[in-house]
């Protein structure tokens, strides 16, 4: 269908490489060490004599070509399996989804980390755009998890991290896995809504609605989403064309499983490529979907702090946060206020903040209060994308790990 197998993702990233010699991966490789693009001996010499990069820079360069080079594929495959392999793909489509006895009230927490390989569908169809063209404004120093193992194979090291003493003593024991954690808080990638989060929440949250409204596809959670709960009927809009199109053959794929071994209850889906702000200019969007929709649940961009490349991506269409907000934000809620049924549901899922210490942008609180202008306010959730631990202070831990989820009624 539209998944890939480990063959072709090698070959769309990689293509055909040739592997240097040890004496090239020496000598004439390339990273970045301040201002400067220094091949691997001439970093060794950077580093204070007593640095076994440095006194025992053979072995140490060695134990890199090894790991790096010569096993490439090997860790390529390991890599491919732990995150973005997908060898059933039905089972990441459909799933139980766990009905809760609790009552969703203000300050309740969700766990957000349940089922979390649910989103491994999601990043095997769309790993270029997760693992590759997706950059993180607050982290320009940066590449993406690709860019990463795309410079291993072509012999370029562009990540400081992969030359500490730390990554040579995990690859020189095979751990590359451990050499995977250091990756994913090293390398940018895109952040995905848990299917079974977004599964969930439909069915516990909001368990009364059959028509939703997703302004945001949030690399196709919505449309699993709608496979796993009561909802009937979903529009769903986004400004990636790859998104957009893949959404709409999850959906179909989903709908030829549903008709062939549940009973003939089809679900409806509408796709729509294009800013949400400008979908009435374009298509006619609230007049066509006047006051019809019970259930807004999405989880919009962050204004720059996830760069996503492809479509007309807002932090592009508005230079600066506040005519992010009255140019994409506004429209957006005042699209959703007028498609939305007397007494239905609008809500969110954003970030409380970002930015550095001292430049905190308050985005969630900022989004709220322009929100609230058409909506009157029900109760303020969160969804907890760590873990949950009784740990001494694990309670202030986890305040960076959760997410504000705002839940607001139409009058």
């Amino acid at each position: 269908m539209i998944t890939y197998n480990y063959d072709e993702f090698m070959t769309d990233c990689f293509g055909d490489y040739t592997k240097p010699t040890l004496e090239e991966f020496r000598y004439e490789s390339e990273q970045t060490y301040t201002a400067d693009r220094l091949s691997l001996y001439k970093y060794s010499q950077k580093l204070s004599e007593d640095d076994i990069r440095h006194s025992d820079f053979d072995s140490w360069s060695q134990t890199l070509y090894t790991g790096f080079i010569e096993n490439f594929e090997y860790m390529m495959r390991l890599w491919f399996d732990k995150h973005v392999a997908v060898k059933d793909m039905d089972k990441f489509l459909r799933f139980n989804v766990q009905r809760t006895s609790d009552t969703i009230e203000n300050g309740y927490i969700i766990d957000g980390r349940k089922e979390i390989t649910s989103g491994r569908l999601l990043r095997n169809i769309s790993y270029k755009g997760i693992y590759r063209d997706t950059g993180k404004s607050n982290s320009s120093e940066k590449c993406s998890l690709l860019d990463t193992f795309t410079g291993l194979a072509i012999n370029k090291f562009n990540i400081s991290c992969l030359l500490t003493p730390k990554v040579a003593e995990f690859i020189s024991q095979g751990r590359y896995d451990d050499f995977f954690a250091i990756l994913r808080g090293t390398s940018n990638r895109a952040s995905i809504f848990n299917p079974y989060t977004y599964s969930w929440i439909l069915n516990n949250v909001f368990p009364d609605g059959k028509k939703l409204l997703s302004p945001v596809m949030s690399w196709c959670s919505p449309v699993i989403g709608l496979a796993n709960s009561q909802y009937e009927e979903m529009v769903a809009i986004d400004v990636i064309p790859d998104v957009v199109e893949k959404s709409r053959l999850l959906h179909e794929y989903s709908e030829g499983l549903r008709n062939g071994f549940f009973v003939d209850d089809s679900k409806k889906a509408e796709f729509y490529c294009c800013p949400s702000e400008q979908l009435d200019n374009r298509h006619n969007f609230s007049e066509k979907y006047a006051e019809h929709f019970d259930t807004v649940f999405f989880s919009p961009p962050y204004y720059d702090l996830e760069v996503y490349t492809g479509g007309e991506q807002s932090h592009e269409s508005f230079q600066t946060y506040e005519q992010w907000l009255d140019g994409y934000w506004r429209p957006t809620v005042e699209l959703c206020y007028r498609c939305l049924k007397p007494g239905a549901t609008f809500s969110f899922v954003i970030v409380h903040d970002y930015g550095a210490a001292g430049k905190k942008t308050p985005i969630s609180d900022d989004m709220k209060r322009i929100a609230c202008e058409y909506f009157k306010y029900d109760k303020l959730v969160n969804i907890s994308w760590g873990g949950f631990s009784a740990a001494e202070g694990a309670s202030e831990k986890r305040k960076g790990l959760l997410e504000n989820f705002h839940i607001m009624k139409k009058a």
